[in-house]
């Protein structure tokens, strides 16, 4: 059944006909529509009631991957073909449903009720492999429980569907004691407030702004969204621009394939995530804070305006209560990894599209509706209260000497153990991450990701697709962001590792990461549109005997300087780092098949 005119209307007054929802309006209005689409005239809808241009609202609808003007299947499935559920036998995957559904990729059944789509990450990747269908994300995927998937959507039995998908959690902390540990009812504000949480706000209400901001510094807390910037001083400088009003905006467009641990606190810690954001904006007076979540992780948005509307309903962003009238928003993505760049994040929250801006000014002078702004990670911002309860020393010494506390690290890929684990900078290396039982647990083949057998080893990527890669001789490497620089060339990045055994090319594993920034490139600048297109050509050469030459690898090496020094934004300078590293580990596998002279 379609969506009528009336449906589309109640949709927009449930964002109060707020242009700057756009994107979560129009999400809103694709999922009702009966098709998986916007068609046309919602569009034109949509542009008349918000009053913003209709070119405005196709420049959405055509940026956006969530998004679609082709009407398609009532259950779509989107099948994820990110480096840690491809290797851990999506394509299999990928033949169950198609047999299944007698339909190809790409392709919706002739009774309408199938589409199958592939996907870029989802942030599940400690469940992979896994496919997407509206909200609910099915991992572990089996045969049979793709048979189950199917026959469920056939039969339009939504419990089924859901049933059809046991328990799959990615991993739950185990010890209790420490920071990151859930409560047993995490969405309840009352029994948060019984365990400690809300002091960290009422000891800021009571303090200095300078006061907070030099118990951050001496945290030494570095940003965990993977840039690892000081945050002290990215809230210092904020501190001393006058300009008025402010905002703070947290990132939690956590797109990196391998990174899941945003998504974990944002499930798991919903007000210890708001309490740092309050806190923020009790510092700088701001007038207002944004939590910018991916389009991917709708469910979880829910879950948070549920939880800000209990900080509501108790008073907390009043002025009674903490001193300046205040309030947090939920902003929705829809599918750009571009976005998790900071200013085209903000150019998104504001419900442009995703593209980034010239830099400077900054985005601490000219932010959100080029106002001074405060962006940072959700770990970041969670991680806030510890240090205003602990001090910043002792947060400090709870971790490194040049970087204080815990991080949150997201394991996957062939490795025993997948999931969210927090470990203490500074205390551990990447081989007891990897292989210790309390942490990864060691290695499995891409055939039985539950069982630990004889396969080897052969790298791990850390930070996501744009971090570097390792091999086993940096295993023992001390997880730390000054020792995998200095001893390693290695970085934390987002905290992801992925862990890839021996069955896997390098060659065709750089082939995926190279895909998936093609997939995710805005556009607008030539280095990364065409450079990451060129390298891929590259890439396929290498992986046939005889097809490339020597010029070829010049090429590549050319490819990779000109991209890291000429590229527009993070993006198209990181989208080779995963090469560069492999290509000085690996290189007899980079020229095994180039033709000799």
């Amino acid at each position: 059944m379609s969506i009528a005119k009336e449906q589309v209307l109640t949709i927009i007054k449930n964002y109060n006909n707020d242009p700057q929802q756009l994107i979560a309006i129009l999400l809103d209005i694709q999922s009702a529509s009966g098709k998986n689409c916007v068609e046309k005239q919602w569009a034109e809808l949509a542009a008349v009631t918000l009053n913003v241009p209709l070119s405005k609202v196709f420049d959405l609808l055509t940026f956006y991957a969530m998004f679609s003007t082709e009407p398609r299947g009532e259950y779509v499935i989107e099948i994820c073909t990110s480096t840690p559920c491809y290797f851990s036998k999506t394509l299999d995957i990928v033949r169950y449903f198609e047999n299944a559904a007698g339909i190809k990729m790409g392709q919706t059944t002739s009774d309408g009720k199938i589409s199958l789509f592939f996907t870029s990450c989802v942030g599940a990747c400690g469940i992979g492999p896994v496919a997407k269908i509206g909200d609910e994300v099915y991992g572990n995927l089996t045969e049979e429980k793709v048979q189950s998937i199917v026959k469920a959507c056939r039969d339009g039995d939504k419990k089924a569907l859901l049933e059809s998908n046991p328990c799959c959690e990615q991993n739950k902390q185990p010890n209790n004691n420490l920071p990151y540990s859930p409560l047993p009812t995490p969405h309840s504000l009352s029994d948060y407030e019984k365990t400690n949480g809300l002091t960290a706000l009422n000891k800021a209400i009571k303090s200095e702004p300078q006061h907070i901001i030099e118990e951050v510094k001496k945290a030494k807390l570095l940003g965990r969204g993977g840039a690892a910037f000081p945050a002290g001083r990215k809230w210092e400088h904020l501190l001393h621009i006058e300009e008025t009003p402010k905002y703070i905006v947290c990132n939690a467009d956590e797109g990196e394939p391998g990174t899941f641990k945003d998504k974990y606190i944002m499930e798991n810690m919903p007000y210890k995530l708001i309490e740092g954001i309050i806190i923020a904006g009790v510092v700088f007076g701001a007038k207002a804070g944004y939590i910018y979540v991916r389009g991917e992780y709708r469910k979880v948005q829910k879950q948070l305006l549920a939880a800000i509307e209990q900080v509501r309903a108790a008073g907390y962003f009043s002025k009674e209560k903490i001193g300046i009238d205040y309030d947090i928003h939920i902003i929705s993505g829809a599918g750009a990894y571009v976005c998790g760049e900071n200013s085209a994040l903000l150019n998104s929250t504001e419900g442009k599209v995703g593209r980034p801006r010239i830099k400077p000014p900054h985005l601490a002078e000219v932010g959100l509706f080029l106002q001074p702004t405060l962006v940072n990670n959700v770990e970041s911002f969670a991680s806030i209260p510890d240090i205003v309860n602990m001090g910043g020393d002792a947060y400090l010494q709870a971790g490194h000497p040049d970087s204080g506390g815990n991080k949150l690290v997201c394991l996957s890929g062939h490795v025993k153990n997948r999931g969210v684990f927090e470990i203490p900078l500074g205390k551990h290396t990447l081989r007891e991450i990897i292989y210790n039982a309390e942490f990864g647990g060691g290695l499995t083949t891409s055939e039985a990701n539950s069982q630990t057998t004889g396969r080897q080893l052969k790298f791990f990527h850390l930070g996501g697709q744009s971090g570097p890669i390792g091999s086993v001789k940096q295993l023992d490497t001390v997880y730390s962001y000054t020792d995998l620089i200095k001893s390693a060339a290695l970085s934390i990045g987002s905290g992801a590792v992925v862990v890839m055994n021996d069955s896997v090319s390098i060659l065709e594993y750089l082939i995926g990461v190279t895909e998936f920034f093609i997939h995710e490139s805005c556009g607008k600048c030539a280095p990364c549109r065409e450079g990451n297109r060129q390298v891929l050509a590259i890439l396929k050469k290498l992986t046939e005997p005889g097809k490339a030459s020597a010029d070829d690898l010049a090429n590549l090496k050319q490819l990779v300087h000109t991209m890291t020094s000429a590229s527009f934004c993070g993006l198209g300078q990181t989208s080779t780092a995963a090469l560069n590293s492999a290509w000085k580990l690996f290189k007899e596998e980079f020229e095994q098949n180039v033709r000799k002279p």
